[in-house]
């Protein structure tokens, strides 16, 4: 597959990167970002791109590809709701129309979060956001869409932790895995689960943090 990465340099994107560098599913990883994600290999062509409103001189790079891991996101905190929409929303907005002329039989894996669904009204401002966002996805011609919504993700292989509180995670983590097996996923699970799903390997359209474990298992069985 040639595979599209954006948000490699965050946590979870990051997390995603390996696992496609790792995997002989994986032929290509084209990576567009705003810097640069720091990794070298054969495998990675990176794109460092300012305007993702606007990804028209990207045109060639983005045809012809397999698949997109949409893993960009941004902290909250106390971001304005239009700030956050502009880079949740129109930021996919802008990719997904490209994507759908250039790469037709693209499959878009699309990370959002657990809690979030675009029938239900929230109170929670990321959450109505990122409902926001899903319901744009669906909207896409893509030949296959596929939503995660992992709920807290443990990071694995030396991936840097994207909160303070993750500093702690190798302490509280096993707990969790334990208590709450259900909202709990890695960021190994959520690079392999999403391979697993752009081959097809899943009819799920909406994956939870369960749907993301059980996936990567079966991907990790394929090795």
């Amino acid at each position: 597959m040639r595979v599209l990465i954006t948000g490699a340099t965050g946590m979870i994107g990051s997390g995603v990167l390996i696992e496609c560098l790792e995997s002989d599913f994986v032929e290509s990883v084209l990576i567009v970002g705003r810097r640069s994600c720091g990794k070298q290999h054969p495998k990675i062509t990176e794109i460092l791109h300012r305007d993702f409103l606007d990804f028209s001189p990207l045109e060639r790079e983005l045809t012809g590809l397999d698949a997109c891991f949409y893993c960009l996101g941004v902290k909250v905190g106390m971001m304005r709701e239009a700030n956050y929409r502009r880079i949740t929303v129109e930021y996919a907005a802008a990719l997904g129309a490209i994507l759908v002329r250039r790469s037709p039989g693209l499959a878009m894996c699309f990370l959002s979060g657990e809690g979030v669904d675009p029938t239900r009204p929230s109170r929670l401002m990321w959450v109505r956001v990122k409902g926001e966002a899903e319901q744009l996805m669906s909207t896409l011609p893509f030949e296959r869409l596929h939503i995660f919504r992992p709920g807290y993700i443990h990071p694995e292989k030396g991936v840097r932790p994207s909160y303070f509180i993750y500093q702690f995670s190798d302490l509280f983590y096993p707990l969790l895995r334990l208590l709450m097996p259900r909202w709990v996923c890695t960021t190994s699970q959520i690079g392999r689960a999403m391979i697993a799903a752009a081959l097809g390997k899943s009819d799920r359209q909406i994956l939870s943090s369960r749907d993301i474990v059980q996936l990567s298992a079966a991907m990790e069985a394929c090795r």
